[in-house]
């Protein structure tokens, strides 16, 4: 439990130094796991690593908690994915969990210019729906890189906390 908690703040640290724009990805990649096992490890090595705990990571991936339900109440509403992760990821992640047929586009910081919670990803996504900031919900896990940025927008927001027991089930009620 100690070395999941650790994991867990070394990767929110080196996550905000990648989003403030001081490290790449592969960087913060690398630097995280240097700062996990607190030694100088060379970047191929690190490399091997994270590509490990990234397969077990990816083997993991599960959809929230009312995700199918919702996605059937609105199935007639237009959606983008917008996410920090980059465009293959995402891709192979909506391709696993089955969710590409549901949404439009993926819309991430190669695509957007900009990560969030910067307002350009967000105006992106709008911006390919077709739709004003107001005629848009976004649902999402952070206050901090979803919700809060989306309601300086204009946009409607839920927040979905595995803590709090809000998953999707409560937006499809609300769909």
């Amino acid at each position: 439990e100690s070395l999941s908690t650790r994991w867990l703040s070394v990767t929110d640290k080196h996550w905000r130094r990648f989003r403030a724009g001081e490290t790449s990805l592969q960087g913060q990649r690398r630097d995280r796991i240097a700062e996990l096992f607190d030694q100088k490890i060379s970047d191929s090595r690190a490399d091997d690593l994270f590509n490990e705990y990234f397969d077990h990571h990816e083997r993991n991936w599960r959809l929230v908690d009312g995700a199918v339900e919702f996605l059937a109440a609105t199935s007639n509403l237009p959606k983008v994915i917008v996410t920090n992760s980059e465009v293959n990821q995402a891709s192979r992640k909506s391709a696993a969990l089955n969710l590409s047929g549901h949404f439009l586009e993926i819309v991430t910081p190669e695509v957007a210019g900009a990560p969030k919670p910067k307002p350009e990803i967000f105006k992106h996504a709008i911006g390919l729906l077709g739709l004003s900031a107001t005629d848009c919900l976004m649902i999402g896990d952070s206050h901090e890189y979803d919700i809060q940025p989306a309601q300086a927008l204009g946009m409607a927001t839920f927040h979905v906390s595995r803590i709090e027991g809000r998953g999707l089930r409560e937006a499809a009620r609300a769909a």
